[in-house]
């Protein structure tokens, strides 16, 4: 995911935001595309960046942020405690879900 090349600079949100947006891709099981046009930088070559939203059951989901001033973040989510999926994404997969 790549909150910050579709909304722009948030101006210290970015944290935030990727965190909101990591939440929700973990209920739904699903990993957004990356923008039209996105190019990687070329320290990136062989990073899978998605070209179409992917559906797939996902535990953890990593974020990796870093301002300005030169503060850095590390920060892994686990899906442990958060209720499942909703039932019509479910249904949508190929294999079963695993049990949290």
């Amino acid at each position: 995911m790549a909150p910050k090349s579709i909304l722009g600079e948030t101006w210290g949100a970015s944290g935030a935001l990727a965190v909101a947006l990591a939440i929700e891709a973990l209920r739904r099981s699903c990993v957004p595309a990356a923008p039209h046009g996105f190019l990687p930088a070329k320290e990136a070559v062989g990073l899978h960046v998605p070209r179409e939203t992917l559906h797939r059951p996902m535990k953890n989901a990593l974020i990796l942020d870093r301002t300005d001033s030169g503060h850095q973040l590390g920060l892994v989510l686990s899906l442990v405690g958060l209720p499942m999926p909703d039932a019509d994404i479910l249904a949508t997969l190929p294999w079963s879900y695993p049990s949290v």
